[in-house]
């Protein structure tokens, strides 16, 4: 959905159509929310799925075309595909209070699984891409040296093509051992960071679903064994906990987990595994699943100091041509009058050397101006100092940032 709603709004630019308050942004996520909407038949966690991964902000606008897309996507899922939930599932329900232990422990486990994932992923980039190099492969002969991986891989372990919903449904229902559970997340984790590591087209959305759905049904086997639905209720909520750990998306988490399976009754817990896979998650990364890749080149898309007016600019951005330069050997009097004249309050003093060059010896202020011609003009000066006569012998503002420095160190610099 992003994809071709960014390839449309590149055709709609290119030929001169605009969409008044619309930014090509708003298209992007747009089509994103409506793709998942459709995909997993739920409208509400598109939204928010929107609004929290793609944008990282929230607009009227924004939301408003988040929503429309959401709606009409999910609309036309109904008339073609159904209406029926992604997940059918008996009604779950956790057995006490005392069990949000367990559910705790799952939300700090999803966590950790989610940000290894996201690790994963990238790692097995950086590897693949090393590897390519090291052999000198051309670009076209990646994915097939690639596919013969996954393929290779697909062969030992086929539980793990495409979305594998059988084999989520199957493990929910308690059909697997502990032990083939936690090697199914193993599994689906490299096979996944391998797909993508080679250039081939696929997303990690699905994948962290099934991750979480198997780790979930793990623990439940191991920790309440003889409970008939211990495996569907923690796999449910294992899934919306690896998806948060990954994305850092907690309210999308909730929201398509109770979207895709029904089950009101695990909101409470479900919402503390998810709060705490976040917690978990950003406290063990900078970045999430799908902003890496963005800070890698550069962009940092987390950081809030971006939404500020300034944001990160630089101070060489800043920098302006003073209207004047002030030489040392000036008087405060003609240092005034120059001043004013040009209407500044601040203005660079410079010394001439042997070599035709200047030096910069700081800056002078209007109230430092101000205060010598005072005390040229009052009778006597407190405790008989002398009176400067030239710039030079002001007390300058000497303080010097660097070209690289933030507009943040700007204005401290400037307030001092």
């Amino acid at each position: 959905g992003a994809a071709v709603m960014s390839a449309w709004g590149a055709w709609c630019k290119k030929h001169g159509f605009a969409f008044r308050g619309m930014q090509e942004n708003d298209l992007i996520a747009a089509g994103a929310a409506g793709g998942l909407a459709a995909a997993f038949n739920a409208p509400l966690a598109g939204a928010f799925f929107a609004m929290e991964v793609v944008l990282v902000d929230f607009t009227v606008d924004a939301f408003t075309f988040v929503v429309l897309a959401c709606v009409s996507s999910t609309v036309l899922s109904h008339h073609l595909l159904g209406t029926s939930l992604s997940l059918s599932l008996p009604a779950l329900n956790l057995a006490g209070t005392a069990q949000l232990g367990g559910v705790a422990a799952l939300g700090v486990l999803g966590g950790l699984t989610g940000a290894g994932f996201s690790r994963c992923r990238y790692l097995s980039a950086d590897a693949v891409s090393a590897g390519a190099d090291r052999l000198q492969l051309p670009l076209w002969a990646r994915p097939a040296v690639g596919g013969l991986l996954v393929g290779g891989l697909l062969l030992g372990i086929p539980s793990m093509y495409g979305e594998s919903s059988a084999v989520l449904g199957r493990a929910l229902d308690g059909r697997y051992p502990a032990l083939v559970l936690a090697g199914l997340v193993l599994a689906k984790i490299v096979a996944t960071s391998v797909t993508l590591a080679v250039g081939m087209p696929g997303g990690v959305f699905a994948p962290s679903l099934f991750i979480g759905g198997m780790l979930g049904a793990c623990f439940g086997t191991f920790v309440a064994p003889d409970r008939p639905h211990a495996a569907a209720v923690f796999g449910v909520l294992g899934m919306g906990a690896v998806f948060s750990g990954a994305a850092r998306a907690p309210i999308t988490g909730i929201v398509l987990i109770i979207e895709m399976t029904g089950e009101y009754n695990l909101l409470t817990p479900l919402m503390l595994a998810v709060v705490l896979a976040t917690v978990t998650g950003r406290f063990l990364t900078c970045s999430t699943i799908y902003t890496e890749e963005l800070r890698r080149r550069g962009e940092d898309v987390e950081d809030p100091m971006s939404t500020t007016l300034l944001g990160r600019t630089r101070a060489s951005q800043l920098m302006i041509d003073p209207p004047a330069v002030v030489q040392a050997t000036a008087t405060v009097h003609q240092a005034a009058a120059l001043m004013s004249r040009h209407g500044a309050s601040v203005l660079p003093v410079v010394r001439a050397r042997n070599d035709d060059t200047r030096e910069l010896l700081g800056c002078v202020t209007a109230a430092q101006l101000t205060a010598a011609l005072l005390g040229d003009e009052a009778d006597d000066a407190v405790d008989d100092a002398p009176l400067a006569t030239t710039v030079a012998e002001l007390p300058l503002v000497s303080d010097r940032l660097s070209r690289e420095a933030e507009a943040t160190d700007v204005l401290e610099a400037l307030t001092r």
